[in-house]
């Protein structure tokens, strides 16, 4: 079965509408998709075993497997290779800050619950803290401030709320002295 029309584009575009042997372009040359392991050889017509190759280039390869890669072809693998590697980097560090982050919001829970006990925080007002308090305020801080509104509310929502009120108010003012 032939390479379907949308494959061929996707192809063409992924490399640049540039033969990967010689680097002609249209109009000089008549592009069409090429298969790295000829599938009279046992390849497939997926995207990882096509590239873009001249009708000259293709016909010159024939059904013949590739021995050499194309420095098109190893460049852009070792690019793959990298941002594979970043991206596997990247997530370790959102993993590790996620974490972090997880850390100190169960710290000022501990504080909330010096006072009660029998309180835990709720998935949304751990959010809140996450989004809202830890990208401008210290987890430490923020322990002093549960703390204070711990002692000076009577039941834990009216505690929850006066800490918002505290970690509001000091982001506010730390903005306006900017």
């Amino acid at each position: 079965m032939a390479v379907s029309p949308k494959l061929r584009f996707e192809i063409f575009k992924r490399d640049g509408f540039t033969c990967q042997y010689c680097g002609g372009t249209p109009p000089a040359v008549v592009l069409e998709p090429d298969h790295i392991k000829p599938k009279s050889k046992g390849g497939n017509d997926g995207v990882d075993n096509l590239l873009t190759a001249c009708f000259a280039c293709n016909r010159g390869k024939g059904a013949a497997e590739l021995s050499v890669i194309p420095d098109t072809l190893a460049k852009k693998a070792g690019v793959i290779a990298e941002q594979e590697a970043q991206i596997k980097a990247y997530n370790r560090l959102l993993t590790g800050r996620m974490r972090r982050l997880k850390r100190d919001v169960g710290l000022i829970e501990k504080a909330f619950q010096e006072t009660y006990p029998k309180h835990a925080f709720l998935a949304p007002a751990k959010d809140s803290i996450i989004m809202c308090f830890l990208p401008h305020l210290h987890y430490e801080e923020m322990q002093q401030f549960m703390r204070k509104a711990c002692f000076r509310t009577r039941s834990a929502d009216d505690a929850y709320r006066y800490f918002c009120g505290i970690c509001w108010k000091v982001i506010r003012e730390r903005a306006l002295s900017t």
